[in-house]
């Protein structure tokens, strides 16, 4: 009871954790009586009381350490986790707390993510940082980074080798006092300060060449280059700079070297020049050496051809002479055995003829009738006169190409050139051989036309005639085209053939070339130009023919203004049964012809007085429409005739013709076979 009342006395009593006060109303129990039962309830109510504030306050505690291990502790965890994040320390392996809610595990988790990322990042950007660093300090350019203040962020050790001054001294220095020259100090300051206030770039990006200074004073050349970046939002300037001094250098020496070599270059010119002019008047001299020589050879050549002329026309003179003087004497005598000496006469005539046409056929001045000409086909057409003229122990083959260009020429000209240089051949093979004649689409080409003098470039027909003979050495071809030049025995050539045949297809615009070996044989090939135009084919026709004689009541008005002439061909024309009215020129012929308007042939000369032969065909035309024209001449160049081809529609007869020459082409006029 002392114990009670000594506790109930006291105002306050260490409760466990803190001083409880008890109340005061209990206090009225003091003093009363009180029986034992009282006193055991009581001692078991403070013995329950003493259980349950120790219960309640164990929870407490537990709680307690509960809240610390599941809320406290994780939220502190978590709390380092995003201050350490937000300093950039992506360094932990985990951000994730050991306990707690599901949530704060949650977020924990993200937060380890987020490092694994962050610590990726870092070291790619360690990397990166790594290799900018190494390409800086390994550049051979100097590198010098600024920032918008002008002062040295980095300077690679380019930049210290080329200036002279360490790393660690240049940076935080500014760049216009470090290695900008002083004049230029000034205005690099207000270009950088334009910059950055008006966004004004005048040397961004772009290569200037200025002068940069070492740390010992000297200037040198610099080519410079400046780059802006910018990281973690501060803005830097990247200046790329390389000494070109030795460049520069090199530039000065070409320079000195090229004005000395100008110089000499303007020497050599002048001495070049002044040889020039000794060499052109060397030249000059030697043209007219050379003129001179020429003019020599073409007098021997004029020498030589009249001199061959000379003695092929005496001799058939002396024929011709003789026979007609033989023939003379006879029929004085009342002899009429003269047949041989007629014939004797007319073969020197007929040599004689042959020879005029071969000269004028050299020298390109006869009169061609081209058609179109068919060359495979014309060939075809000699084969069987070829086999009569050549000997049975010479082959003869015929290579003829298929779709064969046409081309355009005279066809009797073109076959009299083939049949020459056939009778050639046959006589390079006296023991007997191969003639071959081979016709072949071709091209000459530029370079070869170059080479060749009066070939023109472009498409071709070529007819080759080959044989397996003699040959011939170099200087015989080179001279196988000169007139009366020959290597045949006395009496055996005339030296016109090859010639003649030279000068017909010069005048037709082709092109010949002789190729030939000693013992193997000779190959001549023409070339006549490829005609892309129509045109009517000439067919070969050697057969002999029966000479044509006049019809009934057919008038020729025959125009001469040399009687002798006029009178020979006015007695043929009486011989073939034609009626002849004669005029000795234009004028008369055209009062002839008023009086004769049945008249069925003009029959003129071309060159006369007065009127010419065309002028007067021109006239009578108009007065008889109906009239036909022949015309005959000895002359090429003439009214009728340009480049040595017959105009088109005319008619004409080369002096000296025969009887049956005549007769044929008259016959042919006046049945409109000609064309």
């Amino acid at each position: 009871m002392r114990a009670f009342a000594d506790w109930a006395g006291s105002d306050e009593y260490a409760f466990g954790f803190a001083p409880v006060r008890m109340p005061t109303n209990l206090t009225v129990l003091v003093g009363l009586p009180l029986t034992s039962t009282l006193r055991d309830a009581e001692a078991r109510s403070w013995w329950a009381i003493g259980w349950t504030s120790f219960i309640f306050l164990l929870a407490i505690l537990i709680a307690l350490v509960g809240a610390h291990l599941w809320v406290v502790a994780p939220l502190r965890q978590l709390h380092g986790s995003v201050e350490a994040l937000a300093r950039g320390d992506a360094s932990s392996t985990t951000f994730a707390p050991l306990s707690g809610s599901q949530e704060l595990r949650s977020v924990g988790q993200a937060l380890s993510a987020t490092a694994l990322v962050l610590r990726e990042r870092e070291t790619a950007l360690r990397q990166s940082e790594e290799a900018k660093a190494a390409v800086i300090h390994t550049a051979l350019d100097s590198i010098v980074i600024i920032d918008e203040h002008g002062k040295i962020v980095d300077f690679n050790p380019a930049a210290e080798q080329t200036f002279g001054i360490l790393r660690a001294e240049a940076i935080g220095r500014s760049l216009a006092d470090t290695i900008v020259p002083p004049e230029h100090r000034t205005g690099h300051t207000a270009g950088l300060a334009r910059y950055l206030a008006t966004g004004e770039a005048r040397v961004l990006g772009k290569r200037l060449e200025m002068d940069a200074v070492r740390s010992d004073g000297s200037r040198f050349p610099v080519d410079l280059a400046i780059v802006e970046s910018w990281v973690r939002g501060k803005r830097f300037f990247t200046g790329h700079l390389r000494d070109i001094s030795d460049r520069k250098r090199a530039e000065q020496f070409l320079l000195d070297v090229n004005l000395g070599l100008e110089e000499r270059v303007q020497e050599r010119t002048w001495e070049l020049t002044v040889a020039n002019q000794k060499l052109q008047a060397e030249i000059h001299g030697r043209e007219d050496a050379e003129g001179k020589i020429r003019q020599m050879q073409k007098i021997e050549a004029i020498g030589q051809l009249t001199g061959g002329i000379a003695h092929d026309f005496n001799n058939m003179l002396a024929i011709i002479i003789g026979s007609l003087r033989l023939l003379q004497r006879r029929l004085e005598r009342g002899e009429t055995d003269v047949q041989r000496f007629v014939e004797g006469a007319i073969n020197g005539a007929d040599r004689a003829a042959a020879l005029t046409k071969r000269l004028l056929a050299f020298s390109r001045q006869q009169p061609l009738s081209p058609h179109v000409v068919d060359g495979s086909k014309l060939i075809a057409g000699m084969s069987d006169f070829l086999r009569r003229t050549i000997p049975e122990n010479i082959e003869i083959e015929s290579v003829l190409a298929g779709g064969l260009w046409r081309m355009k020429a005279d066809p009797h000209q073109l076959e009299n050139a083939i049949l020459n240089l056939a009778l050639n051949a046959r006589d390079a093979m006296p023991d007997g051989g191969k003639l071959t004649i081979e016709t072949v689409n071709t091209w000459l080409d530029e370079a070869y036309a170059a080479a060749h003098v009066d070939t023109a470039s472009g498409q071709y027909v070529m007819i080759a005639v080959t044989d397996n003979g003699t040959g011939m050495p170099p200087a015989v071809v080179e001279r196988a085209f000169d007139p009366f030049y020959t290597t045949k025995a006395a009496g055996h050539g005339t030296g016109l053939g090859l010639s003649q045949v030279h000068g017909f297809i010069k005048q037709s615009g082709g092109h010949i070339k002789i190729y030939s070996e000693p013992g193997v044989g000779t190959s001549v090939k023409i070339y006549l130009p490829r005609h892309a135009g129509e045109g009517v084919h000439y067919v070969s026709d050697r057969a002999p023919m029966a000479v044509p004689s006049a019809k009934p009541h057919e008038k020729i008005l025959l125009v001469e203004d040399d009687e002798r002439v006029r009178t020979l061909t006015s007695e043929i024309l009486h011989e073939l049964g034609y009626q002849v009215v004669e005029a000795e020129g234009s004028a008369t012929a055209l009062k002839l012809l008023e009086q004769h308007p049945d008249m069925a042939l003009l029959f003129t000369d071309i060159v006369m007085a007065g009127l010419n032969g065309r002028q007067l065909a021109e006239e009578a035309i108009k007065r008889l429409p109906r009239l036909k024209v022949l015309f005959a001449t000895g002359y090429t160049r003439n009214a009728i005739v340009h480049n040595g081809i017959l105009d088109a529609g005319v008619n004409v007869i080369l002096k000296p013709y025969t009887l049956e020459a005549l007769a044929t082409k008259i016959r042919a006029v006046l049945d409109g076979l000609t064309g």
